[in-house]
């Protein structure tokens, strides 16, 4: 024992020594040993329990021999055991070489190995008889870019008593595919950190994220769907426009161009102005269906015409054609395109017949050239439409034609080349109905072609559309005479019904006058105004009486007190009334205290 004094102090009347001493406690030292070799002896841990709460242990000697794996390792890569570490792992993290002395050095560093090979490829080489092994069938996220690589992290301990070194580590999952090549669970997961959270959070999100993008691409899709319909739509409509309207003024008004900023003058046009010969009369000998067809096969011919020729159709009244060169499309060959075309239509009227005769239908063509102002009038419906007097006298230059001519202008000659043969005309009183103008007949143009008569055909309808129509023109026509039929049946059912109920009531009306004429012819014999014995009643009047005093009962108290006269009293009664028993004995009207069954009979009748 060695014994020394630290200091000594006096304190009031008391002196303070304070001594170090120092020995050996062998007692507490005992007994400190004692209590830890109780504790280990109390608490045996084997290997196999270790490895057990770590399933993704590695334990491996100075060699680096692996001596044993944990329990999910086992089941993944068996054939390890007994392998060196570097034959199927590199160490990632940190950045050193797998030797027993460097991780001997870095003992409190945190490791990160993974397998060299993909690990379901390893567990095939190893000839793995687990449930482990990637399945390309059940790829959840199906991503190109999988990493089927096995890295494990955690820390290296070093048991001297072992002469060995255990890795302690959990795997890195990303997401669920991990699971599914490695062939785990997420039970076999560690439970003590957040790997499985992190996993699931992580397959969570990424599975959300392509919903998203799926979700997306179906509204992109559906979006682009609309899109195509609406673009189709807007064709169709701009198709509708263009028909009505030439493209370059819908354009201009589609930019936002009032009427009157396109409202135009054009210092020299073409017009042509065509009407059917004896259109009326034609019509008056055609159902409505025929009408609408012929002149719809004639329209659909000219407005191929119409493009052919590179001309306007700037409106149709009844069977006049109104065409114009020149306007929109300014061009100086106005008056020529109008000439083909005149030639062109006389050409396609020559296929045409009438549905009813079967005769050919003629046209009448009037052609004028001079300046026009043209726009767009309307809002609702806007038309393009041409203004000014050289409209009118195109008009006047058509209804002074001959059928199946074409009636030009002096104006309109001029424009027309030396090809373009024509015939003036002198008629008397002619020139004042055009405004002055001079009047030609165009005849023929050198080196023309007609019309081929296979490409009329083929505008104009087909024999099954023909067929069509004339069925339904034969429909029409038996629908008015079902529907007479019909009537009449119903109306002579309904007079039936009359008839009958007629008779009954004169049958009814017949038992009562009998019955009436009988009561009252007893009464007169007797001579006596006063009410007599009632006679026995057939079972017909009786059932007729009911029925006439159901019949009255139903009406006010006003009609039953003058449809129904009861008189009570004798001679006396009546004298105060005013009346004589002389006048009482001729008159006609005696009536029985019962209802007066001469009033119902009235009503009846």
């Amino acid at each position: 024992m060695d014994i020394r004094m630290v200091k000594q102090e006096v304190v009031f009347d008391t002196v303070v020594t304070t001594f170090d001493m120092k020995f050996e406690n062998r007692g507490f030292v005992d007994y400190m040993a004692n209590i830890e070799n109780l504790k280990i002896a109390s608490f045996p841990l084997k290997a196999r329990n270790l490895f057990d709460m770590f399933p993704f242990s590695i334990t491996f000697n100075h060699e680096l021999k692996v001596v044993s794996l944990g329990s999910a390792l086992i089941q993944i890569i068996p054939k390890v055991v007994g392998q060196n570490l570097k034959t199927f792992f590199e160490l990632v993290k940190p950045l050193v070489e797998l030797k027993w002395e460097v991780l001997l050095s870095r003992i409190n560093s945190t490791f990160e190995l993974a397998t060299l090979e993909e690990i379901d490829e390893l567990g095939k080489t190893q000839g793995s008889t687990s449930y482990g092994g990637y399945s390309t069938e059940i790829n959840i996220l199906e991503d190109e870019d999988i990493d089927k690589t096995l890295h494990l992290k955690g820390t290296i301990l070093h048991i001297a008593e072992w002469q060995m070194m255990v890795f302690l580590g959990c795997p890195i999952m990303n997401d669920l595919n991990n699971l599914l090549y490695t062939g785990l669970f997420v039970n076999d997961l560690s439970m003590h950190d957040m790997s499985r959270e992190k996993m699931l959070s992580k397959t969570q999100e990424q599975i959300e994220l392509k919903m998203a993008l799926v979700n997306a691409e179906i509204k992109s899709y559906t979006m682009k769907l609309q899109q195509d319909k609406l673009a189709d739509v807007m064709k169709k409509t701009q198709d509708i426009i263009d028909q009505m309207l030439p493209k370059q003024i819908s354009n201009e008004l589609a930019a936002g161009k009032t009427n009157m900023e396109l409202c135009q003058t054009y210092n020299m046009v073409t017009m042509l102005f065509s009407d059917i010969v004896t259109f009326t009369n034609i019509c008056s000998r055609l159902q409505p269906l025929q009408v609408v067809a012929l002149l719809n096969n004639m329209y659909t011919l000219f407005d191929f015409l119409c493009d052919q020729n590179a001309v306007y159709k700037v409106e149709t009244i009844g069977d006049a054609y109104l065409i114009v060169a020149g306007c929109p499309v300014k061009s100086s060959n106005h008056a020529l395109k109008i000439a083909d075309m005149a030639f062109d239509m006389m050409d396609g009227i020559s296929m045409l017949k009438d549905p009813a005769t079967g005769a050919d239908i003629e046209m009448r063509i009037g052609c004028h050239s001079g300046p026009v102002i043209a726009g767009v009038v309307g809002m609702k419906m806007p038309r393009y439409c041409l203004f000014g007097q050289n409209v009118g006298l195109t008009e006047k230059f058509e209804s002074n034609s001959k059928p199946m001519r074409i009636h030009i202008s002096d104006t309109c000659q001029q424009l027309l080349g030396a090809r373009y043969k024509v015939e003036e005309r002198n008629d008397a009183g002619l020139k004042e109905k055009l405004g002055g103008h001079k009047s030609y007949f165009l005849n023929s143009k050198d080196g023309r072609q007609p019309l081929s008569e296979q490409i009329i055909r083929a505008l104009l309808p087909s024999e099954d559309e023909t067929a069509k129509i004339e069925k339904e023109l034969k429909r029409l026509e038996n629908a008015p005479k079902e529907e007479v039929s019909a009537t009449e049946a119903a109306e002579n059912g309904n007079d039936k019904e009359n008839v009958n109920g007629i008779e009954e009531t004169a049958k009814n009306i017949t038992i009562v006058v009998e019955d009436t004429e009988e009561e009252t012819k007893s009464i007169i014999s007797k001579g006596s105004p006063r009410p007599v014995e009632k006679s026995p009643k057939s079972p017909r009047r009786v059932q007729f009486e009911d029925e006439v005093q159901q019949e009255e009962e139903n009406k006010d108290a006003e009609v039953k007190s003058t449809d129904t006269t009861i008189i009570h009293g004798d001679k006396n009664s009546l004298e105060n009334e005013g009346d004589t028993e002389e006048e009482m004995n001729g008159d006609q009207e005696i009536v029985d205290a019962t209802p007066c069954f001469g009033s119902a009979v009235c009503n009846l009748l």
